[in-house]
């Protein structure tokens, strides 16, 4: 083997070796935060009354430049007991921004995926069946953009108060 092919093979397997790093990741996403829906410190005084969660503003980066620059999604954990209608909203906050609403996916306490949004909604009204922490991931559908968002997260007391999502 002469030396331009070794230097070659060199620097291609060692690429490969820094693209693998820096692509591979076994978590969801960045963690953004954690979360207990608790009625004992939410005070409802009329049935389906919504309390919220939380609101969080965030940046994603698109698929392709986050292998470098940062993540394509990130996560919330959320402590839910059975029996309650959660409600998620997720809207843009670029102004002239022609991005597809990322993808929504929450994933129930025994990991099972219970919503994984393939349309571009932006409103998704879920009722948890078993209590446990839920974890809410938003990934980027983008490829190389870099968008702000801005999730919103409330719940309800009860189930079947989807009427407030427009999800009838």
């Amino acid at each position: 083997m002469d030396r331009r092919t070794f230097i070659g093979a060199l620097s291609v397997a060692g690429t490969g070796e820094v693209v693998g790093c820096l692509g591979s990741s076994d978590s969801g996403g960045e963690l953004r935060g954690e979360y207990t829906a608790d009625p004992a410190t939410a005070e409802f005084t009329y049935e389906c009354e919504e309390a919220d969660l939380f609101e969080d503003v965030f940046y994603l980066m698109g698929r392709a430049s986050s292998l470098v620059f940062g993540n394509s999604a990130v996560e919330w954990h959320i402590d839910m007991e059975a029996g309650k209608d959660l409600k998620i909203g997720v809207y843009n906050v670029e102004r002239a921004s022609k991005a597809g609403v990322p993808s929504v996916q929450l994933i129930g306490p025994v990991g099972a995926v219970i919503l994984d949004d393939s349309s571009l909604s932006s409103l998704y009204a879920v009722s948890t069946e078993s209590a446990g922490r839920y974890v809410l991931r938003i990934r980027t559908r983008e490829w190389i953009a870099r968008e702000g968002w801005r999730v919103l997260v409330s719940w309800y007391d009860e189930t079947g108060c989807t009427r407030f999502t427009g999800q009838e």
